[in-house]
């Protein structure tokens, strides 16, 4: 019996295998996975990535790549954080990119900062407490808000905060923000003086000893602060990442009486020195309904006189610093004159590279080329801005830099209706 029923176990596992070989042998083979064209070229670049030398990768390819690119690959691995954030690589980056790509503006409104190019608004931060647009300097835009300073980065969208030496109630004069280009070194300059005492001071911040240090001026420089630059706050413009502020007076000619004597007074600090500098002195003869702007272009200080009745014309003066103080002053070019809708009374800082310059016209920004002689409007969030300079991105890291929250941010408008005006 006990035999019996082995030789049934023995027989009912041959059919169970004889079964399975049968469904083996029924089934098609499996197709092996090919890849798709794009997939097989992705790997392949990845094989050859991988057996490049580190050097190639990070100080040939990488200095190539757009900002944009660089900020996400941060968060790849902590080594290319510490590479993107370090001097030498900031500085190999720029190097490679093309100026007149990142050729930007910053502003300042009531409620916001926006940085923009000659197409579109790029970054808009929200925030009451940026009150003071002081400049831009070096891919770094720094604002102020009563005792508190910030050095904010737009590219990276990181800032650093540190505050002012203590002052009395409306003791603060200006404040001026600049790069010096010999220690590599961002600085902010303030002048201020002191209470119940008739004395005037300065005091420099130096973002690599993240102090400051205090001087005293004389009684010339007192008068020159106090007098003729009284209402000079915040810097009108800034030439090669120096701030400039200018005092316009006029007054009646005696020999025309349709024509005013304009003085244009212009007063730089040096970031490299940390010195405050008197430049030579603009005067001429004008009509008296001319409309002056005093902005930078083509790194030069310059000056923009506007005749929108009798003439139509744009007359832009440049001071030339090299020539020193026996006659700086110069006039680059006359243009004009120009339609009667090209309306100049709202002129504004232009472009770093080009010929272009702003100006406000029917609620909207406009950048004009005398080149071409056209007119294109640009988007922006709002059109109405206070202070405007010129602003170059750039992937610059300060230590104690921290990241400013996306709540703060606004997006780009909508393009409005862009017109080229011939």
């Amino acid at each position: 019996m006990a035999v019996q029923s082995s030789h049934v176990r023995v027989s009912s596992e041959l059919t169970t295998q004889s079964r399975r070989l049968k469904i083996m042998h029924s089934t098609p083979p499996r197709k092996r996975k090919t890849l798709s064209p794009n997939k097989e070229l992705d790997r392949k670049r990845l094989k050859i990535s991988s057996d490049l030398p580190d050097e190639l990768i990070e100080e040939e390819i990488l200095p190539r790549l757009p900002i944009k690119s660089v900020v996400r690959l941060k968060s790849v691995c902590k080594s290319w954080l510490s590479l993107f954030s370090g001097p030498q690589f900031v500085q190999h980056h720029n190097a490679y990119q093309n100026p007149s790509d990142h050729d930007c503006l910053v502003a300042d409104r009531t409620d916001y900062i926006v940085t923009f190019s000659r197409y579109q608004q790029t970054f808009a931060l929200r925030g009451r407490q940026f009150n003071h647009l002081i400049g831009s300097a070096k891919g770094l835009v720094c604002v102020c808000c009563q005792n508190i300073v910030w050095l904010w980065n737009p590219a990276i969208r990181q800032s650093k905060e540190f505050h002012l030496p203590p002052l009395g109630y409306n003791c603060l004069i200006r404040a001026g923000f600049g790069f010096d280009h010999v220690t590599n070194d961002y600085k902010v300059a303030i002048c201020y003086r002191s209470i119940g005492v008739s004395h005037l001071y300065y005091a420099v911040y130096s973002s690599h000893s993240d102090l400051w240090i205090h001087g005293q001026f004389d009684d010339v420089d007192f008068k020159i602060h106090t007098r003729k630059f009284k209402r000079s706050r915040t810097p009108n413009t800034m030439v090669k990442d120096c701030p400039y502020w200018t005092c316009l007076t006029s007054v009646k000619s005696d020999k025309d009486k349709y024509k005013v004597i304009l003085s244009l007074s212009a007063l730089k600090f040096d970031a490299t020195s940390n010195k405050f500098k008197l430049l030579p002195e603009f005067c001429a003869d004008f009509s008296y309904q001319k409309i002056f702007t005093v902005v930078d272009m083509k790194d030069l200080l310059t000056l923009m006189a506007y005749d929108p009745c009798t003439t139509g014309r744009l007359e832009i003066y440049s001071l030339d610093e090299d020539k020193g103080c026996d006659g700086g002053w110069s006039m680059m070019y006359r243009i004009g004159p120009f339609k009667e809708f090209m309306r100049f009374e709202h002129l504004k800082q232009g472009f770093r590279y080009g010929d272009d310059f702003l100006f406000y016209e029917y609620g909207n920004i406009h950048s004009y080329d005398h080149k071409t002689d056209t007119s294109k409007c640009i988007p922006v969030t709002e059109p109405s801005f206070n202070v405007c300079f010129t602003y170059t991105p750039s992937l610059v890291f300060l230590q104690g830099m921290k990241s400013i929250y996306s709540e703060n941010q606004i997006s780009p408008p909508l393009c409005r209706e862009s017109r080229v005006i011939n």
